[in-house]
């Protein structure tokens, strides 16, 4: 199970590598958008945006719907969550990490001071 996790994790990752898709991702943060809607911002041509939303669709990051002719996207936040997770995971790490080191670094400072220069 781990390895579809990480596969999943990957899809999400290189899907949130382009700032047009995080643009569309903090649109969708205000709510459900027509694909028209999310498009316009961006100065490029529909096909080229629908790239972009089939990668954040293919990450399950987002959830397109369609109503006749209109297609509407929304926030699907779970592949967020689980990428934030492991992202906060990785922080606690390091953390960890930095602490230990500048505990090491204090305590070897108290024993063996560095020795003063000469001016």
């Amino acid at each position: 199970m781990v390895k579809y996790e990480a596969i999943d994790l990957d899809i999400v990752f290189a899907a949130l590598s382009h700032a047009v898709r995080r643009k569309t991702l903090d649109m969708l943060g205000r709510g459900a958008c027509t694909v028209s809607t999310l498009a316009a911002p961006h100065g490029m041509t529909l096909a080229a945006f629908m790239k972009h939303l089939h990668a954040l669709e293919a990450a399950g990051i987002i959830a397109c719907s369609k109503e006749g002719r209109t297609v509407t996207c929304a926030l699907a936040p779970q592949p967020l969550r689980r990428a934030s997770e492991w992202m906060s995971s990785r922080e606690r790490l390091w953390n960890a990490r930095l602490d230990a080191l500048g505990r090491h670094l204090y305590l070897r400072e108290e024993t063996s001071p560095a020795p003063k220069r000469r001016r």
